[in-house]
């Protein structure tokens, strides 16, 4: 899958990801295909097929209309723009909200997650992608708020987030659990983890918002399991990262 955008703009802000002006000029509306903005319609076959045709023809973008929109699980399509209108925020889905897997080029900007009605409920999975974005988003969830995995044989590379706020209640920005095929080139910047909105019975620990500063990864890195007698005094060296360089062996780096 390639060429994919999940944006939260404003007019045309977003058509500067694409380098054909042909397909930013090929808008679809959901509403044409039976939507309805009263937030309790469910519109996911709608919009499915709204992305379906937008693909067919080659790519564009479906704009979904302003106000509430119930909509379940939706699949996107090579070179299909999903533009969100300012303020809607995708929120509660039954299990992970959304999940990027084998996808190349992908962009995901300025969209605002909220979700904790289920301890799976992840942000933003990124799943053995090459060339990800991922910038100015707000996300807030139960479980892993941007979480990177590679739960089949392909990495998960070239991926960079940047000037995101995230808050959870598991781990706010992640590589792993899965990590059959690695990641390589993972750049995080100027992002800024603080306490989840609904904190509710657990442990609240250090409330304080924390800045997440330049941290890039080079090379192929598999997180490591350590058993009971790998366990250092320190808990910040209790979870490392084996990175593997082709001119420098295998290496430590700890996270």
């Amino acid at each position: 899958m390639r060429n994919l955008t999940l944006a939260c703009v404003l007019g045309v802000a977003a058509l500067g990801a694409w380098s054909t002006p042909s397909l930013a000029e090929r808008v679809f509306n959901p509403a044409d295909y039976g939507a309805v903005v009263d937030g309790e319609t469910l519109c996911t076959e709608a919009i499915q097929k709204a992305i379906d045709e937008c693909a067919a023809v080659g790519g564009g973008v479906v704009r979904l209309p302003k106000g509430k929109i119930a909509s379940s699980t939706i699949f996107m399509k090579s070179n299909v723009t999903l533009d969100i209108p300012e303020g809607l925020t995708l929120k509660d889905p039954a299990m992970w909200v959304q999940h990027y897997m084998g996808c190349d080029d992908v962009t995901i900007r300025g969209i605002t997650v909220f979700a904790h009605v289920n301890k799976n409920n992840d942000g933003i999975d990124i799943d053995g992608c090459h060339n990800v974005l991922i910038e100015d988003c707000r996300v807030d969830t139960d479980d892993d708020a941007i979480c990177l995995k590679s739960s089949f044989p392909r990495t998960c590379e070239n991926v960079t987030v940047r000037n995101c706020t995230v808050s959870s209640r598991c781990n706010a920005l992640k590589c792993g659990t899965d990590s059959f095929g690695g990641f390589k080139n993972i750049t995080i910047t100027d992002c800024v983890v603080k306490p989840s909105a609904r904190r509710g019975n657990h442990e609240q620990g250090d409330l304080r918002e924390h800045p997440v500063h330049r941290r890039r990864r080079h090379g192929l890195c598999h997180w490591r399991n350590q058993g009971p007698s790998d366990r250092k005094s320190d808990p910040e060296e209790r979870g490392h990262l084996l990175c593997r360089r082709r001119d420098e062996g295998r290496r430590r780096t700890a996270v």
